[in-house]
This record gives C-alpha cells, sequence and structure tokens, in this order.
C-alpha cells in the first residue's frame, strides 16, 4: 500500500468519526448543556488525555510550539464555537453539509496567506457551492426549484441564523486546516495537538464564564456520555490522526477528504431518525459535492505535482 493511500483512509476514518460527532452534538444540545459547555467539555477531555500521553515533551516545548498551538488553536476554537451555535438553529445535515464549505475556503485563505493565486475553476466551484447552500437552506415547499425561488435564497436575510453561523464556522475550520497544515512541518507534531487543544479549551471555558455561567451542566447526567464521546473520539483520536496525515498530504486534498463527513453526518442523522431524506438534502447536498470535485480534481491530462502547503 502507498503511503498517501495510507494517510488517505486515515482521513477517511476521521470523516466517519466526524460524522458521528454531529449527532453526539445534538444529542449533547438535546441535553440542554450550552455550545461554550460542549466544547469545553470535549476539549477539556482531550486536554487531559493528550497531557498524559506527552507528558515528557510538554515540558521541553519551546516559543515556536506556543505560537503555533495559539494559531491552530483559535482557529479551532472559532469553527466549533460557530458550528455548535449553528446546530442550535438548524439539522445536523444542514450544519454538516454546510461546514463542508471549507473545502472553497481553503485555496483563497492560501493565496491570501501563501500568495498563490487559485485557478478559475475555484470561482466557478464557490459559485456552485454558494446554489447549493443556498438551496440546502431554502424551504422547498414554499418556492419549489424554481429560478425565482433560487436568486430569492441568495438573499441572506433569508437564510436562518444556524445557517449563517454554520457558514462562518465553515471559514474557520478552513483556516485551522491551512495554519495546521503549514505548522505540523515547523514545529513537534505532538506539542502542536496539545496546545491546540489547550488553547480551545481555555478559549471554550472563557466564553461559557461569560456568556453562559450555569455551572449546573457540570453534574454527571446520562447527557455527559455524548461529550465523553466527542472528547475521546472526535476530538482526542480525530484531530491527532488528521495531524499526522497533514505531514503527508496537501491541505487542499485533506480538505476534500474530510468534507465526506457531510455524507457520513447525513447517514448517521438519517439512520438514527433525528430526520428524513428530503429533496433540498440531494440536491443541495449535491451541488456542494460537485463543487468540491471541481475544485480539487486536476482535470488536465497533464500530471502536475502539487506542492503540499
Amino acid at each position: 500500500m502507498k503511503e498517501e493511500t495510507k494517510y488517505t483512509i486515515i482521513l477517511m476514518l476521521v470523516a466517519i468519526i466526524w460524522g458521528s460527532g454531529f449527532i453526539a452534538t445534538q444529542l449533547g444540545l438535546d441535553s440542554n448543556f450550552s455550545a461554550p459547555f460542549i466544547i469545553f467539555a470535549r476539549f477539556f477531555v482531550a486536554t487531559c488525555i493528550f497531557g498524559i500521553w506527552f507528558r515528557k515533551e510538554i515540558p521541553k516545548m519551546n516559543k515556536k510550539d506556543i505560537q503555533a498551538g495559539l494559531i491552530v488553536g483559535i482557529a479551532l476554537f472559532s469553527g466549533f464555537i460557530l458550528q455548535t451555535y449553528g446546530l442550535e438553529g438548524t439539522t445536523p445535515t444542514v450544519n454538516a453539509f454546510i461546514t463542508a464549505l471549507n473545502v472553497v475556503f481553503v485555496p483563497f485563505l492560501v493565496w491570501m496567506i501563501f500568495r498563490k493565486r487559485p485557478p478559475i475553476k475555484i470561482f466557478l466551484g464557490a459559485f456552485a457551492s454558494l446554489v447549493g447552500v443556498t438551496i440546502l437552506s431554502m424551504d422547498i415547499s414554499e418556492t419549489g426549484f424554481t429560478l425565482q425561488g433560487l436568486l430569492s435564497g441568495f438573499d441572506v436575510s433569508t437564510m436562518g441564523m444556524g445557517e449563517l453561523l454554520t457558514l462562518l464556522c465553515a471559514l474557520g475550520f478552513a483556516f485551522h486546516i491551512v495554519s495546521n497544515g503549514h505548522f505540523v512541518k515547523k514545529v513537534n507534531v505532538n506539542l502542536l495537538v496539545f496546545n491546540s487543544m489547550f488553547v480551545t479549551m481555555v478559549l471554550a471555558f472563557i466564553t461559557f464564564i461569560i456568556f453562559d455561567g450555569n455551572f449546573t451542566q457540570f453534574i454527571p447526567t446520562k447527557g455527559h456520555l455524548s461529550l465523553l464521546y466527542l472528547g475521546v473520539f472526535s476530538t482526542s483520536v480525530a484531530f491527532f490522526l488528521q495531524t499526522i496525515a497533514q505531514k503527508h498530504i496537501s491541505s487542499s486534498k485533506v480538505s476534500l477528504i474530510l468534507v465526506t463527513e457531510s455524507l457520513f453526518a447525513g447517514v448517521f442523522s438519517i439512520l438514527l431518525g433525528f430526520e428524513n431524506i428530503t429533496s433540498n438534502m440531494i440536491v443541495g447536498g449535491g451541488l456542494i459535492l460537485v463543487a468540491v470535485i471541481l475544485v480539487e480534481v486536476d482535470f488536465s491530462k497533464k500530471s502536475v505535482k502539487k506542492e503540499v502547503v
């Protein structure tokens, strides 16, 4: 088995875990846990796990390790806090599909940060994904699949707050993928994982204190099992595997593989009875995936070696 194929399979496993994570997060919200508390709890578990696992390396961290962890952690926190608040106003499948738009944002961020201009297919992919998001968030029963109804969907005021927050979360996750892919080759990988988990945990706790402060959520209940799952699998296992894989696969390809989490989230959501298959999901989600393929697949006949960023 080729090395890149091995890490592709690893990233697919990460996507499956994250797909199930949407359901676990929804269960947490259904247990009346706030968004900041859910994020704090899952990253507290992850920080403890990595703190024990990398206990011999943590005392050796330097300034570069701390700076890298701070940047990656801030990006990670912004993505999760917006995603979790967004999930309060929409369904797991819609939340997952819109989050998948980070695959379109990643090349734009690479352009801004590393001065690498994206090809025209990037703009085409961005337009196709926006159409997909619009259809996904529209009430088809009222507008129908008509041109007028579709155009009305581009009015931001017609989109729900859940969809808008999730769209912003996609940008946060895109920056996380780009920054993680950049620093993973410059600092200790284990310390990068630990520091980013720690920073996200601290920011989540600060947000919890300011905007929530309901400490009764710390009292053990059955709902905490979903948070334990998020902490162990969706956070500790998934992010460690992603970080390791990004040493060998480019950020753009990583985002393409991980975008399949939206498919797995939809499958889990339907199988567990959270929602039913709708025309919105099929058409809107299909367009988003077409945008992903358009952005990432090299349709040229010549094989061009891609630089890992």
